[in-house]
């Protein structure tokens, strides 16, 4: 017996949860929210903000690194945090 949902899935028919829910799913598990956000399709809510502050040079950052690898990307993450945590 296959329950609704479980077939709703299967066909791509069933609309991802929030992120409140996807928080809630997190801690139980103990998953990492970015990672579980990425697989519901769905940015963090908190990006928003980071965004709109410099939108222009987001955009021109996002899409100057959109070909990084991801030891690529964990390489430059840890520069920024250096550089953050210096000054």
């Amino acid at each position: 017996m296959t329950l609704p949902i479980i077939s709703q899935i299967e066909r791509n028919e069933f609309n991802p949860p929030t992120e409140e829910r996807i928080k809630v799913i997190v801690e139980i598990l103990g998953e990492d929210l970015d990672n579980m956000l990425a697989l519901a399709k769905k940015i963090p809510s908190d990006l928003s903000g980071i965004i709109q502050k410099n939108p222009k040079e987001v955009a021109v950052f996002l899409r100057t690194a959109k070909g990084l690898s991801r030891d690529e990307w964990e390489n430059l993450t840890k520069d920024v945090l250096k550089q953050t945590n210096t000054n």
